[in-house]
């Protein structure tokens, strides 16, 4: 897991990870981008033990308060890591989403 915390404003947040699996066959892994409890971005992929998965997320955030983005994965099985996290965020002047 990965965690920042941004204060009020306009952001462009990106975030990075390395999913393995270490044994067995293949699994289905899903990372989230979270800003606080709110899934910003969600991505779902099959993991086996001959490759790996870099799930990338890049998200426009607009806060009115300070909050925690938090980037994770989840999987029922056992054997899987995830390293080489890496989270961050631009703070923007303005911030236009259409």
């Amino acid at each position: 897991m990965a965690t920042i915390t941004l204060a009020a404003g306009n952001y462009l947040v990106t975030g990075k990870l390395d999913v393995r699996r270490t044994a067995g066959g293949s699994v289905s892994v899903t990372c989230d981008l979270l800003d606080g409890v709110t899934v910003v971005e969600s991505i779902t992929a099959f993991v086996s033990s001959t490759n790996s998965i870099v799930p990338t997320f890049l998200a426009p955030l607009q806060k009115a308060a300070s909050a925690t983005v938090t980037l994770s994965c989840r999987t029922l099985s056992t054997s899987v890591t995830v390293q080489n996290r890496a989270l961050s965020a631009i703070q923007l002047q303005t911030l236009t989403i259409q």
